[in-house]
This record gives structure tokens, C-alpha cells and sequence, in this order.
């Protein structure tokens, strides 16, 4: 089991990320959905910075950059369908019910209804502010824990096809039931903190998690 250190910069600026939702509920009225789809842009953060992990990792091997070459963009493909589809499942589930505001013209097909929904979350006050967040948060661990601590030297490509994986769908399938669990129990703002309370801490350990990974030495470089 990984042992979380709660000193570090990272997982403090980490925590400093999840919470500023909470700014949206308690002062802007934000619901399930509107939550929900900001920490659906964590996805997109996760996948920027995995693929700025995949470059650098085992700088010094000429095997793994030939590697790259291959599973770079089959990395981007195939997250960017899976993550697309997570947000179409987002929206199908949990926009009538819980959005606190509704779209002001039609859509002409679902991508169109998707990216016009995902604009309109962008577009409300304090947005932004948790995208930036999640921009620093995951920036930091990028350049003080993977690069700083010599991570890249010691991951593997395939460790970093798979990790996002893992992190996004333990964490997504945590929020969806909570929020699943909002909508039926009517508790709405208290129901949405402890939604985000219980994120927090799924993602500290999912953090914890990969940092203790990637410091372990690999046999498989490439």
C-alpha cells in the first residue's frame, strides 16, 4: 500500500484543486452536473500530461524513442475516445436532473450538444479558476515529482499507457455513484460537497498510488 506523505507540495496542491468546486456550490449554485463536468476536464488534464510523460520518459534509450513513435499517438487515439465517450455519459445521465441552468438554442447532434454543454460550464463564473487549478496541480507533480524526483528515468512506456486508465475509471465510477446517490436522496448541496470531499480523497490515493509506481525501478525500459 502506498503511504501518502500529506507534507508534500503536491498532494497539498492537489487537495488546493479539488476544493475550489466547493466555492461553486456554496456561492454560485453549482448542481451535480456542473461539478461533475469540470472534474470530466481533469480527464483531458491527466491525458495532456500523460502523453508529455510518454515523450520523456527513458530520454537516454534509443529503443523507447522508436517506441514512441507507435504508441504516442495510439495513446492519443484511443484516450480521446475513451474520454469522449465518458463525457457523452456524463451528459446522457445527469444534465436534465441536476445542471443548475440549461442550454439557450438547439443542438444539431450530440457532439454539437456536447461541446455547446461543455462551453456553456466554461462560460460560468469560477470555471475557469478550477481549470487552472487542475492545470497547476497536475503541472507541479509533473515537473517536481516526474521530471525533479527522475521518474522518467525509472517508468516504463507500458506503465504509462495503462495508469491514466486506472485512475480516471476508479475515479469517475466513485463521483457517478455519489452523484447517482445525490439525485435520489434530494441532498443536493451537502450531497455535492460530500461528492467532492469523497473525489479528494479517492484522488490523493490514486496519487499516492502512481508517484510510488513510477520510484520503483522497472525491468522494462522500453
Amino acid at each position: 500500500m502506498a503511504r501518502l506523505d500529506w507534507l508534500t507540495p503536491s498532494a497539498w496542491l492537489l487537495i488546493a484543486a479539488n476544493m475550489v468546486p466547493v466555492m461553486g456550490v456554496l456561492l454560485l449554485g453549482w448542481g451535480v452536473f456542473d461539478v461533475l463536468l469540470l472534474y470530466w476536464i481533469e480527464n483531458v488534464v491527466i491525458g495532456v500530461f500523460n502523453v508529455l510523460r510518454m515523450m520523456l520518459v527513458q530520454p537516454a534509450n534509443p529503443v523507447a524513442w522508436f517506441t514512441k513513435l507507435l504508441m504516442v499517438p495510439f495513446f492519443v487515439v484511443h484516450y480521446g475516445m475513451f474520454t469522449a465517450v465518458h463525457g457523452f455519459f456524463l451528459m446522457a445521465l445527469f444534465q436534465d436532473e441536476t445542471a443548475a441552468w440549461s442550454l439557450s438554442g438547439p443542438a444539431d447532434s450530440v457532439p454539437d450538444m456536447f461541446f455547446a454543454t461543455l462551453a456553456a460550464i466554461l462560460e460560468r463564473p469560477g470555471a475557469l479558476l478550477v481549470v487552472g487549478s487542475l492545470l497547476i496541480s497536475h503541472g507541479y507533480s509533473f515537473v517536481a515529482n516526474y521530471m525533479g524526483r527522475g521518474e522518467n528515468l525509472r517508468a516504463s512506456l507500458r506503465q504509462l499507457m495503462t495508469q491514466p486508465y486506472t485512475r480516471v475509471i476508479v475515479m469517475h465510477v466513485t463521483i457517478i455513484g455519489m452523484g447517482f446517490l445525490v439525485i435520489l436522496t434530494g441532498t443536493k448541496t451537502v450531497g455535492v460537497l460530500l461528492l467532492v470531499a469523497l473525489k479528494t480523497g479517492v484522488d490523493l490515493r490514486a496519487h499516492a498510488g502512481e508517484h510510488a509506481r513510477l520510484s520503483r525501478p522497472t525491468r522494462d525500459p522500453a
